[in-house]
């Protein structure tokens, strides 16, 4: 039995014949859709809360040796909302790793602050077993660490690869998807800014949730008063249909990130490797998941991806169909269920 540990309140049990699902990426792609990989491998999983965790008894029904437990990422603000809930049950997996791996997954750089995310942040350091998702995390969490990190990626959200394609026309479109922070708005202001193409119209498909409509809104006023300006915005509200949509209709993926921001270098590969397997050609910044994925897309100045791909369309489809062959092997979820199976010393399934 692996019992993944997500969220605050009570977990969640699918409708009959529904699987579940969160609009919180790091709660699908670390644990949803890992639970399901794995019991496609034979195994039982199950989800539980911190709150239940913390229950009276539960800890030591965990203390069986044929359970595997697995904390996952806090969802954001559970901390400061609920933090004696969250210092309880952090105060019950540290007894539980005193006689019996606990694993903790670790999307990102942990805050150094105090209350419960100080709590969790020491106790990935000295009693839990890190997994993490990129080996840039590994290599940083490694020397800080008691226990060596594992990594196990992201797995695709997208079983069936869509066909490459890359036949630009007159109109070039172009798609960024993910969560609005404070500095997107600037951060793809600066990109569209590097990006021409002479004699093309050039739309970008921003699909993003709802309560960022006016920075968007703003972005897109701010490309139309351009002189002269071949740009045009425009918002979808995030879902994973209206990603789907987007980036079916793009001609290039667009996933700029911030130079100088330390939190940068921990992100995953799962943007990247999404839009691959929709088929599109990605422009990326050069963080390390993408990195290792350069061959697949274009890794660097994204206005220069964009005249290299123009040049060598054939080049570019040739990418395109070379990463989902790639994603196949490395990112497809009974690969990635595989090696979450090796990083908590699953025995054969019975």
């Amino acid at each position: 039995m692996i019992v993944f540990v997500n969220g605050v309140g009570p977990a969640p049990a699918p409708a009959p014949g529904q699987s579940l699902h969160s609009d919180v990426a790091s709660v699908r792609l670390r644990c949803l859709l890992p639970a399901a990989g794995l019991r496609a491998l034979g195994y039982r999983t199950a989800l539980a809360s911190l709150a239940d965790v913390a229950r009276p008894g539960v800890v030591e029904r965990l203390r069986d040796p044929a359970v595997r437990v697995v904390l996952g990422k806090p969802t954001p603000g559970s901390f400061a909302r609920h933090a004696d809930a969250c210092a309880a049950a952090l105060e019950a997996l540290a007894r539980l790793a005193e006689a019996r791996p606990v694993h903790a997954d670790v999307c990102d750089l942990l805050v150094d602050e105090g209350g419960p995310a100080g709590r969790h942040r020491e106790l990935v350091r000295t009693r839990f077993h890190p997994v993490v998702p990129g080996q840039w995390l590994a290599d940083h969490y490694r020397p800080l660490c008691r226990h060596a990190p594992m990594v196990v990626e992201d797995p695709t959200e997208t079983p069936e690869a869509a066909p490459p394609a890359f036949r630009p026309g007159t109109t070039l479109r172009f798609a960024w998807f993910g969560i609005w922070g404070p500095a997107t708005g600037r951060l793809l202001a600066s990109a569209i800014d590097g990006l021409e193409a002479p004699g093309r119209d050039l739309i970008l498909t921003v699909v993003a949730q709802a309560d960022a409509a006016a920075d968007i809104e703003a972005l897109a006023t701010a490309a139309a008063d351009r002189l002269e300006s071949p740009w045009r915005v425009e918002r979808r509200d995030w879902s994973p249909a209206a990603v789907a949509a987007a980036l079916s209709e793009a001609d290039f993926v667009l996933l700029p990130q911030p130079a100088g921001d330390p939190r940068v270098p921990a992100k995953s590969h799962n943007r990247m490797v999404e839009a691959i397997q929709h088929g599109r050609f990605v422009l990326a910044s050069p963080i390390p998941a993408y990195r290792e994925l350069a061959e697949f897309g274009w890794v660097g100045d994204l206005g220069e991806g964009v005249r290299w791909a123009l040049a060598r369309p054939d080049a570019a489809l040739a990418r395109i169909a070379a990463g989902q062959a790639a994603v196949a092997r490395r990112f497809a979820l009974p690969a990635v269920a595989r090696r979450w199976a090796a990083a908590l010393a699953l025995p054969p399934p019975a």
